[in-house]
């Protein structure tokens, strides 16, 4: 064996933190991080193969579908609340909800988290598919998702009709 190579057991004593060291905690957010990175990095796949993005997302939209009870009128309200549910499970902080007016509105950050975007080399198409797949699911279940990003924040409006 050369200077370079390690054997296992000195490779394994260079590691700072091992995959058993992560509290529960720290993986959730490791969960989220890689959720929102795989997301992006299909996008961003998909569109190198010259796939169009809002078909791709109306597709994955119908399939998300499948799982929600379509026969019934979804409220405003109760779609939103089920919305900020899965985009908090991507990492959305959500800052404000407003669950009583007409219609429906939130205000979330971190989702998509800016920097990992900036990192992974993608632009905002890729980083908002997340809000481009609740679109047309709100359409599917007799809805209307509609949503902005503030510029200088990154936050992101959230309104169901």
């Amino acid at each position: 064996m050369d200077d370079q190579t390690l054997s296992s057991k000195e490779t394994f004593s260079e590691i700072e933190h091992g995959h058993d060291a992560y509290t529960d905690e720290e993986l959730l957010e490791q969960s989220q991080f890689n959720a929102q990175a795989l997301l992006m990095a299909s996008v961003s796949t998909l569109e190198a193969m010259q796939v169009d993005v809002s078909e791709w997302a109306k597709g994955v939209a119908g399939v998300f579908a499948r799982s929600w009870d379509t026969e019934r009128q979804w409220e405003p309200a109760e779609l939103l609340d089920a919305l900020l549910t899965n985009y908090r499970s991507f990492g959305a902080n959500v800052i404000e909800a407003d669950l009583s007016g007409t219609p429906a509105t939130a205000l979330v950050a971190d989702l998509p988290d800016l920097e990992m975007a900036e990192a992974l080399g993608v632009g905002d198409e890729q980083a908002n598919a997340v809000f481009m797949i609740g679109e047309h699911l709100a359409s599917t279940l007799g809805r209307t998702l509609r949503w902005t990003r503030d510029p200088e924040t990154g936050d992101v409006s959230l309104q169901v009709s």
